[in-house]
């Protein structure tokens, strides 16, 4: 296990500590969430770790809101969500016909943005970036589920969909199924759920 940190923690290009730090700052918020929607925490902080270790860097605060409210489907906040990600969430939450919806009160609670700049505005809040977060990763185990398909202690699979999103580029949906595969974003939130470097906010 230690062996596996070190070699994760030397394939990323910023320092561990920090973003436990950062974790663990937030990590009621991301409790609390997870317990509502019934994510298994440590998948999230996993996802989160990994997310900020290999696609986030000073520059995403620099650029990514100035980038997205130019047009461009940018990665915004704490857990790193594309804007398009965001509209794809609240338009399934508010659909009751959509096999990831996930019922009327939640789509209250992430009802659809009108504009652009208001679906910007909610990103950039750390609590709610969290949120939609946990609720892609709800959704994603309940369509699964509703296939037949527990896939809600696989944080390798869950990491890989919420890395590659629901669809495929040429529109089709990556149906759910019995043999999924994981991708280089999934198989590293693997590592790190298995390993001890989130052992600040999940020992």
């Amino acid at each position: 296990m230690k062996f596996l940190a070190f070699i994760l923690i030397f394939a990323f290009p910023w320092g561990s500590a920090d973003t436990e730090e950062v974790l663990l700052s937030k990590s009621s918020v991301i409790i609390k969430t997870c317990e509502e929607f019934n994510v298994d925490p440590r998948t999230i902080f996993s996802v989160i770790y990994t997310e900020r270790m290999l696609n986030y860097d000073w520059k995403d605060d620099a650029l990514d809101v100035i980038l997205a409210i130019n047009g461009k489907n940018s990665s915004i906040g704490f857990c790193q969500i594309k804007l398009h990600t965001a509209y794809w969430i609240e338009r399934n939450l508010n659909n009751p016909l959509s096999p990831y919806y996930l019922g009327k009160e939640t789509g209250k609670r992430f009802p659809k943005s009108r504009y652009r700049d208001e679906l910007i505005g909610k990103l950039k809040a750390v609590d709610l970036n969290i949120q939609y977060a946990v609720v892609y990763i709800a959704m994603f185990q309940r369509r699964w589920g509703g296939m037949g398909f527990d896939i809600s202690e696989n944080p390798g699979i869950l990491g890989t969909l919420y890395s590659t999103g629901a669809y495929k580029k040429d529109g089709s949906e990556r149906t759910p199924h019995s043999s999924p595969k994981m991708n280089y974003f999934g198989k590293r939130v693997k590592e790190v759920y298995e390993s001890d470097l989130l052992k600040v906010v999940s020992p």
